[in-house]
């Protein structure tokens, strides 16, 4: 959902996200390639105004429907945490969408008329704080993600603030592989921000169909894989100035996604964040 930038308060989500950076030759190297790129807004809603908001955000997808607006910067979902945070995911194919992001805002806007005013009247009226930032994720090719692109819909974030940068990273890349091996069956993904109040800023995002499913796959580690599992996450803490997690959950009535020309949308899902 498009609105003006602002600055990103310290504590929030502060990602601006690149590849994480070049490891030594034990750790697994990140794949070549361009990453995709992510435009996130955080919303903290002011205490008693979440219903507002939700009922503000309906009323844009419905008239985004109404329009059929189909352009690709406009494909969001959104994420909620809490009664008072939530967070609009907008994927991107690649940075260029940004050179014609004004215009594009713009054509939304002459076709959705009086809707987008009203949207906006009310849901900023709701905010105590809004941010917006972008992410490159550096995914394994074979990872389906972890943002909501793949359908599930339960996202746990670890954001860890490094203390020593390079041997904590290590340990992250030795951690996404113990959860590819473990049988956990839950997707693991690393982004690493450049940009924010409080950096160096390490972030984990492992995603599930549900908190269920996301308790079961921690339950499903096998007996070695918990023992190394403590053992690296005892470590990264030990790296790390100070730890924050949050949980996630993705709100398809809240999102919009329009079936693209051969990119129809999963009946279990939306097809991005």
């Amino acid at each position: 959902m498009a609105t003006r930038p602002t600055n990103l308060s310290a504590g929030a989500l502060l990602l601006l996200c690149l590849p994480l950076p070049a490891l030594s030759a034990e750790t697994p190297a990140a794949p070549a390639g361009e990453p995709p790129v992510y435009r996130l807004e955080v919303h903290t809603i002011k205490p008693g105004k979440s219903q507002v908001y939700e009922s503000a955000v309906t009323a844009f997808v419905a008239a985004l429907r109404d329009a059929d607006i189909r352009i690709p910067s406009w494909d969001f979902s959104v994420l909620r945490s809490s009664d008072t945070l939530y967070m609009t995911v907008d994927p991107m194919a690649d940075w260029s969408m940004l050179d014609h992001f004004d215009s594009d805002t713009e054509d939304a806007r002459k076709r959705l008329g009086g809707r987008m005013g009203d949207f906006l009247k009310q849901s900023l009226g709701t905010n105590a704080h809004e941010s917006e930032f972008f992410i490159e994720s550096d995914p394994d090719k074979d990872d389906p993600g972890a943002l909501g692109e793949n359908g599930l819909n339960f996202i746990r974030l670890d954001l860890y603030y490094p203390s020593s940068m390079r041997p904590l990273v290590e340990d992250l890349y030795a951690l996404r592989k113990l959860y590819r091996d473990s049988g956990s069956g839950l997707n693991f993904r690393l982004y690493g921000a450049v940009t924010g109040e409080d950096l160096p800023l390490m972030i984990v995002a492992v995603s599930a169909a549900d908190h269920a499913a996301f308790d079961a796959g921690q339950a499903r580690f096998r007996a070695d894989s918990v023992a190394e599992r403590s053992r690296l996450l005892a470590e990264i803490h030990g790296l790390s100035r100070r730890f924050e997690t949050m949980d996630f959950v993705v709100r398809p009535d809240l999102s919009y996604h329009f079936e693209a020309a051969g990119s129809p949308q999963p009946a279990n899902g939306p097809a991005h964040p």
